[in-house]
């Protein structure tokens, strides 16, 4: 609309910036600028007209849906009593949580960013829900585990759960303390390097509510010792069965050049044991410029620098 307003006014001072003195014109050129000057008046006003219009017509509709929520919202709160009444209290809850979210427009729960989880240390396993705005000017520690007294906004951009500027909701999990902490550059963010520190967290995007006759799972794949030949297809995953072992070559913290050893990087990122058998969720990433290696798990892991493809690696949750 703003758009619509520059171009009226455009129109404004084409009509009222005339070239030279009407006297120096012949009269036919007069008649021609006059006849310009009438038809610009005329477009200026059906601008106004429709510019008018559209505003009114956003108004309306803001009006209109505003009104529709909280229609719904009063419908799911009695719907929610009824669920109460009839026992059916774990229904009542997700449906209360819906409307948490419908009238605040956050998840039920949700905190707000509390800058780092110094104040969280110690609780080792605990799950908790902020509500955070992706930010990049904030110091950071680790790869995908960060040193406690990093910042969550800026490592949930490095981490790839958030943009910087983007809100959203975010699941972090407090961790023990590591005895070094390895950077990367990812995402436009670059993390430091640390030594041993008390606390750590990871932090991972919060699920939405699964849809009914939901996909079914990808079929699961016989380990390929390396990921190389899955390079460029990045953001895929891929379910892999593995056995866990000590003897492969690995490059990377967290995330893993694709020429790395399967088998032992998932040991060293501690998602299965040596000779464990398990399924896990690999997910294909870009090159990186730089490798941090870090010794986790009974496994030593190696520095490298520039390569052409990544992987991550997960368990893969039931």
């Amino acid at each position: 609309m703003n758009l619509c307003r520059l171009f009226a006014f455009g129109l404004v001072l084409i009509v009222v910036s005339p070239a030279r003195a009407d006297e120096d014109l012949p009269a036919e050129a007069k008649k021609l600028l006059s006849e310009h000057e009438k038809a610009s008046g005329e477009i200026f006003k059906k601008a106004e007209e429709i510019l008018k219009k559209a505003q009114e017509a956003q108004q309306k509709a803001e009006e209109e849906l505003k009104e529709r929520k909280q229609k719904l919202i009063a419908q799911l709160e009695e719907l929610g009593k009824r669920l109460e009444n009839e026992g059916k209290v774990p229904q009542a809850k997700v449906l209360a949580e819906q409307v948490e979210e419908l009238k605040t427009g956050r998840i039920a729960g949700a905190a707000p960013d509390p800058g780092t989880v110094v104040n969280l240390r110690g609780q080792n396993g605990k799950v908790f829900i902020f509500e955070v705005t992706g930010a990049q000017n904030g110091a950071v520690w680790g790869t995908d585990v960060y040193t406690d007294d990093s910042s969550l906004a800026t490592a949930a951009v490095h981490a790839g759960v958030l943009k910087v500027g983007h809100k959203a909701v975010v699941k972090v999990t407090i961790l023990p303390g590591e005895q070094k902490y390895g950077g990367s550059m990812r995402n436009g963010i670059t993390t430091t390097d640390f030594g041993a520190w008390e606390g750590s967290f990871k932090v991972e995007a919060v699920k939405g509510r699964s849809p009914r006759g939901a996909a079914p799972k990808p079929r699961v794949m016989a380990d390929p010792g390396t990921l190389v030949g899955f390079r460029g297809q990045n953001g895929k995953s891929f379910l892999i069965e593995i056995t866990g072992q000590n003897t492969g070559s690995v490059w990377g913290t967290g995330v893993y050049t694709d020429d790395s050893s399967l088998a032992t990087a998932a040991v060293h990122a501690g998602i299965v044991k040596v000779g464990q058998k398990a399924v896990v969720k690999v997910t294909i990433l870009p090159g990186e410029q730089q490798y941090t290696g870090s010794d986790r798990n009974g496994i030593t892991s190696n520095n490298w620098g520039d390569w052409l493809g990544t992987y991550r690696i997960e368990a893969e949750k039931e």
